[in-house]
């Protein structure tokens, strides 16, 4: 079931915190990093506090300001904070965007050069759907020879990139940002089939499906007999129901992070009691030094988050080769 706590603390959340590190001096100075992220800066333990959203320069204030839970909070020096405009890969995205079934907003990403015919790539993606980081993965499980989509499972609304303050979402998941878009799996779970119909309408035999986060859920959902995919990878997997790790029927390989408050050791532990009791075939990788959401944004100029970026990815490309081939 969803827990309210957890998501809190991981979708916006308010986790307090108490921060150990300089005072601001200059006022000024600290608004000015705010607004360019060129100014030094450092937060403060007492009367200032930081808000630093995933993928958004931090901020600070007066007022009783939130650190989202585990979230490393590096001194900045001429850039932005660690997760702010930090893509995945450098370049721009090479896909395309169409619309399938009953108007699905989707990136492709087609592979050149070597090709894995009738195979291809479901992905399943966090809370901010089609973004720069998505596509250029979904680019690079084409360059891997996989013709692989991103379909919006949001129906045009995922969580805003910039959070504004007392973003709910709890609220977001079961009614939408306009009250009237829920995103739970009786909303999501239709997008999915139609999307892998999408893939079967283009003579694709075989599926895999990754999910990173939100998109997790529905690649557990989905390897259940008959429904379309026949081998799995998530990293960072959230609000996975044990019913549906036992009604799978596919290969599963999941990647770990060793923070996290969503899918933290316990609930690791027992994905691997059912897998195993269930004689599924899996693979479980732990990567120590990363947080929720490692495989999809972290700070490339920190090395151990760096690679297990990247070894995340090759964990899935390995899998698939292995598994879907």
């Amino acid at each position: 079931m969803y827990n309210r706590s957890l998501l809190a603390q991981y979708y916006g959340g308010k986790t307090k915190l108490s921060l150990a590190a300089r005072i601001v001096r200059d006022r000024k100075k600290w608004s000015l990093c705010r607004r360019n992220g060129k100014d030094r800066y450092s937060p403060t333990y007492t009367k200032w506090h930081l808000t630093h959203p995933e993928n958004a320069a931090p901020r600070v204030s007066s007022t009783s300001k939130y650190l989202p839970g585990g979230t490393n909070i590096r001194l900045c020096n001429e850039k932005k904070a660690s997760n702010a405009d930090k893509p995945l890969y450098s370049g721009n995205p090479t896909g395309s965007s169409i619309k399938i079934a009953d108007n699905i907003e989707t990136y492709v990403a087609e592979p050149q050069g070597n090709v894995h015919k009738d195979t291809a790539i479901l992905y399943l993606a966090d809370v901010y759907s089609i973004w720069p980081n998505s596509k250029l993965m979904a680019d690079q499980y084409a360059a891997n020879g996989y013709y692989t989509i991103i379909p919006d499972l949001f129906n045009g609304d995922p969580v805003p990139q910039e959070r504004p303050d007392g973003f709910d979402i709890m609220s977001w998941l079961t009614k939408g940002s306009d009250g009237n878009n829920p995103h739970t799996f009786q909303y999501v779970d239709p997008i999915v089939q139609k999307s892998i119909e999408f893939l079967q309408s283009k003579g694709y035999k075989k599926i895999g499906a990754v999910g990173y986060c939100f998109g997790a859920k529905y690649v557990a959902r989905f390897l259940a007999e008959g429904k379309g995919i026949d081998v799995g990878f998530v990293a960072h997997p959230s609000f996975v129901e044990e019913d549906e790790l036992r009604g799978m029927k596919g290969p599963l390989s999941i990647a770990a992070a060793e923070t996290d408050e969503i899918f933290p050791a316990e609930k690791r532990h027992l994905s691997e009691k059912i897998l195993t009791e269930q004689k599924h075939t899996y693979q479980i990788n732990l990567y120590s030094g990363v947080t929720h959401g490692f495989a999809v944004r972290c700070d490339l100029s920190v090395p151990i988050q760096k690679f297990a970026k990247e070894q995340a990815f090759f964990q899935a490309v390995a899998w698939f080769d292995k598994w879907l081939l």
